[in-house]
């Protein structure tokens, strides 16, 4: 339960009071079947260039050597 946090424990078991199932089995279970899904992570972003920009600055970039 340490993973969830204290407040989501505490709702789960105001939960379980009020369904008058006050047991560490109704709590276990009800975070395990209510917890959020964690965001999924997307490859493509407004925010993310693609790939092929960088390569071209690279390969477009002048040379920086003095001499």
């Amino acid at each position: 339960m340490k993973k969830h946090g204290p407040v989501v424990v505490d709702q789960v078991c105001q939960t379980a009071l009020d369904a008058e199932a006050p047991t560490y089995r109704f709590v276990r279970k009800y975070i395990e079947r209510v917890e959020p899904q964690a965001p999924q992570l997307r490859q493509v972003d407004a925010l993310i260039r693609n790939l092929s920009h960088y390569r071209d600055f690279i390969d477009n970039k002048p040379s920086t050597q003095s001499p």
